[in-house]
């Protein structure tokens, strides 16, 4: 995912939202993907044991922050190339980063869901996302 956003990132006519946004869609094409599909079950089943289990496990919940911490610094290195350095450009990367959680906990809260389906879960997930990439530009 790094290696895709820096690549994307290079590109200067790409708005750093809709990279995000870009990236977050294919993530969960692939979480859905019904070769997710195992002994366990649907793809929906196997994404909300996977979130339980990062949730739980102390040491994945520590790799998912330096993960986002990462993708917090790569959007900081390209907005200052793109003349954002400093505070504005620090607060900008980390308002960005926060799509993660936002994607997550609406997986997480979707996958839960009593009849949703794959296309209910990636819908509402995606709605979810792009609200709150639409307050991003929008400001506080």
């Amino acid at each position: 995912m790094i290696e895709e956003l820096q690549q994307v990132l290079t590109d200067r006519a790409v708005d750093p939202v809709d990279a995000a946004l870009g990236l977050l869609e294919a993530e969960v094409d692939v979480l859905l993907s019904p070769s997710w599909a195992t002994y366990l079950g649907s793809p929906l089943v196997c994404v909300a044991r996977f979130g339980l289990l990062i949730r739980t496990t102390p040491a994945l919940r520590a790799h998912e922050r330096e993960s986002l911490e990462r993708v917090s610094e790569v959007l900081a290195d390209a907005l200052a190339q793109r003349g954002f350095d400093g505070p504005e450009g620090w607060v900008t990367a980390t308002a960005i980063t926060g799509l993660w959680p936002v994607f997550y906990r609406s997986l997480h809260r979707e996958v839960q869901v009593e009849g949703a389906n794959i296309d209910s879960v990636r819908s509402a997930v995606m709605s979810d996302v792009r609200r709150a990439a639409g307050r991003l530009r929008s400001g506080i």
